[in-house]
């Protein structure tokens, strides 16, 4: 499934159980027998129609646009075949009803707003273990070793398969598109290969964040389950440097092993490095790196330890002379052209606290994360917090975790769980209610989730 993205020649047709129709005076998309239904732009609504019809991308972007009046009809297809995967793929012509555009005030044409919870989560990522064969100094979980001579999956990994398989078809009935395998090392997880067939063949595309020591062999199982990307962390190219950021002695070699194997095995693959002061020094060389094997996308982000200082050595973090000196807007004009860069530091933190419309926590309106043992937490990076932990799928469905009393209460908290702190009574309360909480930086902060949080639009 990983070669139909971006591949305009596939056909994307909606599903024959698959359908859009009015509700309530508004468009909205279901699957045949499912209670969900995804309420829907007038753009998307569109371009799902004439997708529905060719089944070709190109077309349907050119009609769209067309009907539209401007090229936001582009951008609509792009929308659609990001949040709706599950409900499309290769099919054949389906003539919908447009009789219900008629009704609809075409100045409704806009961007949904990032308040607007989805009817079901669009992604859901599961933090498949605790365990890890490394020893990052930066990692801010509480990990726990695990030997490769130890023939079973981690002990934690105690969301049993067969459940797991459920998840999955509940995943595509309900329209999440996308399944995240992060840790931990998720590849400790000896019966992941399987999940990720059954992910597949039920269209949900599978990301996976890893440092194992992934071998050829490994790598072609990993493309025939159809894994859809893989993010290979790597912070650095110097076999010295890597040592001492994994705590693995050999890592640089068994990485490039592992970067050469998952790209001929045409999975495509992403770089991701934390900077500390280790090896913010030697950054230009991933970026040779990236451009010598193809690699199409680095991101970067800054050890942050004010986060979480339980667990992280605060040498780690870059002197602000380090930050200056590797002089950013330089790499980016000298390897932007090949590589694609995303910086997340600092700097970037503040901007994104003072642009009201920027969207802070997903889980609030499109995410739902899973922990090694099945329970649903509202932040994966704070496994096990008991005040985060929703409800566990041990139990319960996706869509009965995802519309639970609890959730929604720390989605959309009440004010008055603030009473007595700075945000009691702010301007902004609803502002920042509308943008999603990061209780992950409130609790590390103060040791609650409700007070303010690095991105208080009034800054900190």
């Amino acid at each position: 499934m990983q070669r139909e993205i971006g591949n305009y020649h596939t056909k994307f047709y909606l599903q024959p159980d698959v359908t859009i129709d009015l509700y309530k005076g508004e468009p909205y998309l279901f699957r045949k027998g499912s209670k969900v239904k995804h309420q829907l732009s007038v753009g998307e609504a569109l371009a799902l129609t004439f997708l529905s019809e060719s089944g070709d991308v190109n077309k349907a972007k050119t009609a769209c646009s067309l009907s539209i009046g401007n090229s936001m009809g582009k951008q609509w297809v792009d929308r659609v075949l990001e949040r709706y995967w599950t409900y499309l793929g290769p099919s054949h012509p389906k003539k919908l009803n447009l009789s219900w555009l008629k009704r609809l005030n075409i100045n409704r044409l806009r961007q949904r707003q990032t308040q607007r919870r989805e009817a079901a989560p669009s992604s859901l990522t599961w933090l498949v273990t605790l365990s890890c064969n490394r020893k990052c100094p930066y990692c801010f979980y509480e990990v726990t070793s695990y030997s490769a001579l130890n023939e079973k999956s981690p002990p934690d990994a105690s969301f049993p398969l067969k459940r797991a398989l459920e998840m999955v078809s509940e995943m595509s009935e309900i329209g999440v598109s996308n399944l995240h395998l992060t840790g931990g090392e998720p590849l400790l997880r000896k019966d992941l290969k399987e999940i990720i067939t059954a992910a597949t063949s039920s269209r949900i595309r599978t990301h996976l964040v890893t440092k194992f020591a992934i071998t050829a062999s490994q790598a072609k199982d990993l493309a025939a389950a159809g894994t859809t990307r893989i993010t290979y962390s790597l912070d650095s190219t110097l076999p010295k440097e890597t040592s001492v950021l994994t705590g693995s002695r050999n890592f640089w070699e068994e990485a490039i092993i592992a970067i050469t194997a998952i790209m001929e095995a045409g999975i495509p693959i992403e770089l991701n490095t934390v900077l500390t002061s280790i090896n913010i020094n030697s950054l230009e060389n991933l970026f040779k790196l990236a451009v010598q094997y193809g690699i199409p996308k680095l991101t970067l982000s800054t050890f942050r330890p004010q986060l979480n200082d339980i667990f992280s050595d605060n040498s780690l973090v870059p002197s602000k002379k380090d930050m200056v000196k590797i002089k950013l807007d330089e790499l980016q004009e000298k390897y932007g052209h090949k590589v694609e860069i995303k910086f997340y530091g600092s700097s970037k933190l503040k901007e994104i606290s003072l642009n009201m419309n920027q969207k802070i926590c997903g889980v609030a309106f499109e995410e739902l994360h899973l922990l090694p043992d099945g329970s649903v937490t509202h932040c994966h990076y704070l496994p096990y917090h008991k005040e985060m932990i929703i409800g566990s799928l041990m139990e319960c469905t996706i869509q009965e975790t995802w519309n639970s009393k609890r959730f929604l209460q720390l989605s959309k908290p009440s004010s008055a769980f603030y009473k007595g702190t700075e945000c009691d009574g702010c301007s902004s309360f609803q502002l920042c209610e509308n943008r999603g909480r990061c209780y992950y930086s409130a609790i590390s902060r103060y040791g609650s989730l409700y007070e303010k949080d690095d991105f208080c639009l009034k800054g900190n």
